[in-house]
């Protein structure tokens, strides 16, 4: 006896529970964005690079990241002015910002 497979609509949203966590990281330096990303990737997570604040406005979309990472020592007008857009989004928005050298290249004999 076979049993009819109904298809899934084409439309139908991915449930959270199955849908991979996505992270804007936005940061100029090239070794540490690449590093950082592919540390976050190991964990389960999609990741857009963005190099400076015009490009990071080009990726962002309300509701389409979890969470917006920022390492940006330049730019600060750019950057204040994104992160009160981030702030002030429908839904709201998740934004941390990296500070300091990350450990892991802090202690390199390089």
């Amino acid at each position: 006896m076979n049993t009819p497979l109904l298809p899934l609509p084409v439309s139908a949203p991915i449930p959270d529970v199955l849908r991979k966590k996505r992270v804007l990281l936005v940061d100029s330096s090239y070794a540490t964005r690449d590093l950082r990303a592919e540390v976050l990737r190991k964990c389960g997570m999609e990741v857009d690079c963005a190099i400076d604040i015009p490009e990071a406005r080009a990726w962002w979309r309300p509701a389409l990241y979890d969470l917006v990472l920022i390492n940006m020592e330049k730019g600060r007008g750019q950057r204040d002015r994104f992160c009160d857009d981030l702030r002030s989004a429908k839904p709201p928005q998740r934004l941390a910002f990296l500070v300091g050298q990350p450990e892991y290249l802090a202690n390199s004999p390089n």
